[in-house]
């Protein structure tokens, strides 16, 4: 879009576009965000915002016709300062800067589950543009799986670390999904896992895990999942009153064994700052008592049940047995999983597991789109 004219009103500058369209610049704004004012290595900003008055307007400015930027001389420079016409689009106050990994979410039921979109690992792992396909609707779905991983405990891994580093937790970077003599988790035992979000409890719960199969033949341990965004959405509509109640009281999770005790405040349903749901903190294995005032117990049980019937009904339950060689992906926030139990006499059942930040997946998606 080219720039048509240049005018100063008070503080700020307005520029008129040839599409008869205008923008308003403040002054210091345009200042602080000068492009020549960013370290031009590490892209981080150098200008001191207090080393200029709050008043600062420019000494004076114009177009530049030929390569149609806006220059700007401000008294405390020497220099012209250069505003390309595709950056003052682009970066202008009141408009969110467009961002490759913005999520759309497409949330789903057990019917529609076996729809969502697989992916083959030797393409995720040396195509770029698989690798975007597979981030994209692991994070618009919430959950998507890759088929085809060789026997090695670090094929899985290997996937992983192409994207970003591995979230530590108490459990460390990397986990073992097996049956233990002595268990500090319901994970790590044979019997039914109920559907339910990893480590609530945490400041800020893991965003994705990956769950690589290495074996699994013994009879039962059918993975489960259920969409947790859809049951919100569902009681939103049908429940507001229900929905309200979980996202606007909070619950503490405590995990606690010989080494750590670690807890949490927070709703069952997080809401953004727009209203939309953002996350689902789900772990009745993990929630301590609750600590509401004692007239709002019965409603809150109530509201508890209602989501809990909701994640066990078969309409949004999905069960899948993961064969070795695949490996799920999913949104911790989102997506509740469980187990079916398992018989470890009829033979071995192992996933390797880890988790990936949300920032690290989406600065990888950024950076795969740019």
């Amino acid at each position: 879009m080219l720039i048509k004219s240049v005018a100063q009103k008070d503080r700020t500058i307005v520029v008129h576009w040839e599409d008869d369209e205008e923008t308003l610049f403040p002054c210091l704004w345009l200042r602080d965000n000068d492009p020549g004012a960013f370290h031009p290595e590490t892209r981080e900003r150098t200008f001191d915002l207090l080393s200029v008055d709050a008043s600062i307007t420019p000494q004076y400015f114009r177009i530049d016709n030929t390569n149609n930027n806006l220059i700007v001389r401000w008294p405390d420079l020497d220099t012209d300062s250069t505003y390309p016409a595709a950056w003052l689009q682009s970066g202008q106050p009141g408009k969110k800067r467009i961002d490759g990994s913005a999520v759309q979410p497409k949330t789903w039921k057990a019917s529609t589950f076996k729809n969502l979109p697989r992916h083959t690992a030797n393409l995720v792992s040396s195509d770029p543009q698989t690798m975007l396909a597979f981030l994209k609707d692991l994070t618009n779905s919430g959950i998507t799986i890759i088929e085809g991983l060789n026997a090695s405990e670090m094929a899985g891994l290997a996937i992983g670390e192409m994207i970003g580093p591995m979230r530590n937790s108490n459990f460390g970077p990397v986990f073992d999904v097996i049956s233990k003599p002595d268990p500090n988790n319901l994970a790590y035992t044979s019997g039914h896992l109920p559907l339910h979000t990893d480590l609530p409890n945490q400041e800020v719960p893991p965003a994705y895990q990956f769950l690589h199969c290495i074996v699994n033949d013994a009879d039962g341990g059918e993975s489960l999942y259920c969409d947790g965004f859809q049951i919100a959405d569902d009681l939103r509509i049908h429940q507001p009153e229900i929905f309200d109640l979980l996202a606007n009281t909070s619950i503490p999770f405590r995990f606690h064994d010989g080494q750590t005790d670690i807890r949490r405040h927070r709703p069952v349903i997080t809401l953004d700052e727009a209203g939309a749901v953002s996350m689902i903190a789900w772990n009745a294995h993990l929630a301590d008592g609750f600590d509401m005032d004692a007239h709002l117990v019965a409603d809150y049980y109530h509201a508890y049940r209602t989501f809990m019937a909701m994640a066990r009904d078969p309409a949004y339950v999905a069960s899948v047995k993961l064969r070795a060689g695949e490996m799920v992906a999913f949104d911790n926030r989102r997506v509740l999983h469980g187990r079916a139990q398992f018989f470890p006499n009829t033979g071995n059942r192992h996933l390797k597991g880890y988790y990936i930040d949300r920032v690290d997946m989406m600065s990888r998606i950024r950076l795969l789109s740019a």
